[in-house]
């Protein structure tokens, strides 16, 4: 492996993206299951796509733009809230290369290459920074198969903007480094379009990081602001390049009752939010998110405003046991005020409130700092020499303890039996042993190892995390089938529409259906999968 990595590294990489990406989705091939059927994939993503759908083939037979459609947003603001959704470079690509598929397995497809996009975006990120091979292999493992991207899987317009992170930060450092600016033109129109969800809280966020990497650069924070003058009006180009999309869904965001509304500022409800922060480094949350009973699940707590707070941090054992040597004494000093910056952010609510655009505090952002978390520990991936040995037993000591004794401490101050964590709880144990694992393979410092231990930790927490939870594959293809035409042939009910009355054929038709007693707890919203597009 050695002699492999070292003059093909990009070709090992791939191999081995390709088996950890396959074996998230071999298992539903082969027993022909639904591709993670979250939610808000059953009752929102089939249905936008499928009017995706229809309006690209209906401007293609009609020679009239897409989007001219009212279907499913009769009366709103159409482009505002169906750009939040459409907007996906992967789900065009989709329709020009599989326009016939199902829709589950059109994600199970473009996830499969999403985990690849990921692994090349970091790998390029490392490259540019001239990290040695088996440095750039890890790291684009630990990224592409974070508990972040694991969990993003079944949101597939938000693991579409995860991908490309690397791309974003690496344009932020070649300006700085270089003075280049194209790169990040483009990078940051393309983010805007793909999801302006993510892109306002990624535009916060590049405030902090910019601050922070001028410092690490120049080793001094006087003239920063000078120097982010030229980036600025980058910034404002890639908006005004994007802005087709995001003005509409800008005066869309402004008339939504969520912004403004939270229930904390200062803090939290619950004690279990700091738990979550604590462990949310250490414990790959993927495999333990969306379980159970959400009432009786220590792992999935909502706030009042529905707003999920569970933390993913964790991207790999290697990232939890090396990211304290990036802080110690001696190491650089902007390390530890921006690490100190961002944990002020996640445990104060008021500033995730400012990262999810001033509404209820909620974790999605933590993307950003899970990039650079790993960004931090590359280093000492690449010269073992810098690792403190006696810091590294510590954290090791601490950390295990910290996965051992939070769960049933916090089950005790809850006041929750043991009984109804025990499952989450065996979960904890196996990252507790992949942490030791992962110190004794950086106490052997031989890089195939480190390569082979990533993989196989990748590969267990994969599979916990997407088709052992039975959460995700809770139907059946019968299931679908039967709920998806429940009201007959989309093509039969189109031409019905269209010919109902041909003087009123330029008219809109709505469907009223009683939702909740016609598809039960499946789907709220397929229906709109049988209406038309009638322009």
């Amino acid at each position: 492996m050695d002699r492999l990595w070292r003059k093909h590294p990009c070709i090992l990489l791939i191999f081995l993206l390709i088996l950890l990406a396959g074996s998230l989705v071999l298992p539903y091939i082969i027993t022909d299951t639904p591709f993670i059927l979250g939610w808000d994939m059953r009752t929102q993503y089939s249905s936008f796509y499928e009017n995706l759908k229809t309006m690209m083939a209906e401007a293609g037979v009609s020679n009239t733009l897409p989007f001219y459609s009212w279907v499913s947003f009769l009366g709103n603001n159409f482009w505002g809230s169906k750009l939040f959704y459409y907007h996906n470079v992967f789900d065009y690509l989709a329709l020009l290369l599989f326009p016939d598929m199902e829709y589950d397995r059109v994600v199970m497809i473009q996830s499969f290459f999403k985990l690849l996009l990921a692994g090349l975006c970091f790998y390029r990120y490392c490259s540019y920074h001239q990290y040695s091979s088996s440095t750039r292999i890890i790291g684009s493992l630990l990224f592409a198969f974070s508990s972040y991207s694991l969990d993003a899987l079944k949101d597939p317009f938000f693991h579409s903007f995860y991908v490309f992170l690397p791309l974003y930060f690496l344009a932020m450092d070649r300006y700085l480094l270089e003075k280049k600016k194209v790169g990040y033109v483009l990078i940051t129109a393309f983010l805007a379009i793909t999801n302006y969800y993510h892109f306002y809280s990624l535009s916060v966020f590049s405030v902090l990081y910019f601050i922070y990497r001028y410092f690490c650069i120049h080793h001094k924070i006087g003239g920063f602001f000078r120097a982010a003058l030229p980036l600025i009006g980058a910034y404002g180009i890639a908006v005004l390049i994007a802005g087709f999309a995001l003005v509409p869904e800008f005066c869309n965001i402004i008339t939504n009752d969520r912004v403004g509304q939270s229930s904390a500022f200062f803090l939290y409800d619950s004690v279990r939010t700091y738990f979550y922060v604590l462990t949310g480094l250490f414990i790959p949350s993927s495999i333990i998110a969306n379980r159970s009973n959400d009432f009786a699940s220590m792992y999935s707590y909502v706030s009042d405003n529905n707003t999920v707070l569970y933390v993913c941090l964790w991207a790999g054992s290697l990232c939890s046991l090396l990211l304290p040597q990036s802080v110690a004494r001696g190491q650089q000093k902007g390390n530890r005020i921006f690490l100190g910056v961002i944990l002020l952010f996640m445990l104060i609510p008021l500033g995730s409130s400012i990262m999810h655009g001033f509404s209820e505090p909620a974790f999605r952002w933590f993307q950003f700092p899970l990039f650079v978390n790993l960004t931090l520990i590359l280093p000492y991936i690449e010269n073992s020499s810098r690792i403190h040995r006696k810091g590294l037993r510590m954290t090791a000591l601490l950390v295990s303890a910290v996965l051992v004794l939070g769960t049933p401490l916090l089950g005790l101050i809850q006041q929750i039996p043991p009984k109804e964590y025990a499952q989450e709880y065996c979960l904890i144990l196996i990252a507790v042993v992949f942490l030791w694992l992962g110190y004794c393979a950086l106490r052997c410092e031989k890089r195939s190892w480190l390569i082979a231990f990533t993989f196989t930790e990748l590969l267990v927490v994969s599979w916990l995390s997407v088709y052992s939870n039975s959460a995700y594959r809770q139907f059946s293809r019968e299931t679908i089938e039967g709920v998806t035409h429940v009201l007959g042939d989309k093509n039969e009910l189109n031409e019905y529409l269209l010919t109902r009355n041909e003087n009123n054929q330029d008219q809109f038709y709505r469907i009223d259906v009683d939702a909740s007693s016609v598809y039960w707890d499946y789907s709220t919203n397929l229906n709109l999968n049988l209406k038309s597009q009638i322009m």
